[in-house]
């Protein structure tokens, strides 16, 4: 079992265009070896797109949301003589369910939709209560670090806080003219980001719902926003005007101009050494933080459209536009691996929690579940006993 965080110089096959092909790659024994993964694809009944994936923090269960509205919980099997997880599917909103958010205390999921609610399930897809405030299509929430804040964001221009053990909104935050298109809390939950559907992001503060910045210099929308790991006041955005920059307490502080084309997201390691973004011009550039030079450039063969670290950040998984996965060594940005199962654009892709699972999802509603390292027991049973949070690959 190799850790991906040591990998070794490879040689690319590039695919011809048929499903299940693999990059192979040579160990330091010049041997010749092709990274075998099992996966599980998990197939919605239409081809509806997938909205949103997430691995709950505190167990195995997968959730999946589509614009049906429906979201499909997903449990791997716990004994050898099951072949597949268990599965259970809830129409959760009329219309499209837009984002999905595990609690990070407990196996609780929220999501949101364009039926203007927020619904509270447990991990087994049971309802257990459901918020009402926004007037219009809900786009997105996310959980505070304790679990007792949820932040949404709407396309009635709004941003509300809600209290979880009272279930009422504490907050409402009017700063702007546009929808909303993400909101997210900061390190230590003092504040809270959000991004609208033209080029500004906002800084609230949350135990007020005052405004306290205004991210103002992107000439378009903004794509992608985000906080620095550890950091109640360090901000990286990305726009469709080609750039990403990074903000210090509401100030401008570097432009990064070295893609070409829309940057679809902004992306900062989990240790917080790197900074990352993604673009349509195939291209994924790699910084470090403490100098903001560029590490080094990652290329596929196609418009990236997201990215995600493995918990110890010593690989970075993309997705692009063919359906293609891609793997990354973060020490030296050699590429690990690539492999294609699905047939159409991959829009989502996240790590499991201990970094042995990998789930991507796709525009026709196409859910492969990937797993990264094999146990003694089958590949579909519970992860790996490794609580270290490293990627491995056998």
């Amino acid at each position: 079992m190799d850790h991906l965080s040591s990998p070794v110089t490879e040689r690319r096959k590039r695919p011809s265009g048929g499903l299940g092909q693999t990059t192979t790659r040579r160990t330091s024994s010049t041997r010749l070896e092709t990274p075998s993964f099992q996966f599980e694809r998990l197939v919605h009944p239409t081809e509806s797109k997938v909205t949103c994936v997430a691995f709950a923090p505190l167990s195995s269960t997968l959730a999946v949301s589509h614009n049906d509205g429906s979201i499909l919980f997903w449990s791997m099997a716990k004994k050898k003589t099951d072949k597949h997880g268990k599965e259970k599917r809830v129409q959760a909103h009329d219309g499209s369910c837009e984002c999905i958010a595990w609690s990070p205390i407990e196996d609780v999921l929220v999501s949101c939709g364009s039926d203007k609610l927020i619904k509270i399930y447990n991990a087994t897809g049971k309802l257990c209560d459901k918020l009402e405030g926004h007037s219009r299509r809900v786009t997105s929430v996310a959980f505070s670090s304790t679990g007792k804040l949820l932040v949404s964001g709407s396309a009635d221009n709004t941003v509300m806080v809600w209290n979880l053990l009272s279930l009422e909104c504490v907050h409402v935050m009017e700063g702007h003219k546009s929808a909303v298109l993400s909101v997210a809390f900061s390190f230590e939950d003092e504040f809270i980001l959000s991004s609208y559907a033209d080029p500004l992001c906002i800084v609230w503060e949350v135990s007020t719902g005052e405004l306290k910045h205004r991210l103002e210099g992107h000439d378009q929308r903004v794509t992608s926003c985000s906080f620095a790991p550890h950091s109640n006041n360090i901000i990286a955005t990305a726009s469709l005007d080609c750039t990403m920059r990074v903000w210090e307490d509401g100030v401008e502080k570097k432009v990064y101009e070295d893609h070409v084309d829309d940057v679809n997201q902004v992306l900062f390691s989990h240790d917080g050494r790197y900074i990352c973004s993604c673009s349509n011009d195939k291209v994924v550039n790699f910084y470090n933080m403490k100098t903001g030079s560029l590490h080094f450039k990652l290329r596929s063969v196609a418009s990236i459209t997201q990215l995600c670290f493995c918990p110890d950040s010593s690989v970075i998984a993309a997705v692009d536009s063919v359906g293609q996965l891609s793997l990354w060594a973060t020490g030296n940005g050699e590429l690990v691996t690539t492999e294609r199962r699905h047939q159409h654009a991959i829009t989502h892709v996240s790590f499991s929690a201990r970094g042995t699972i990998l789930v991507t999802g796709d525009t026709a509603g196409k859910v492969v579940v990937w797993f990264l390292a094999r146990s003694n027991t089958q590949s579909h049973q519970r992860e790996a006993p490794s609580n270290d949070g490293k990627c491995v690959i056998s």
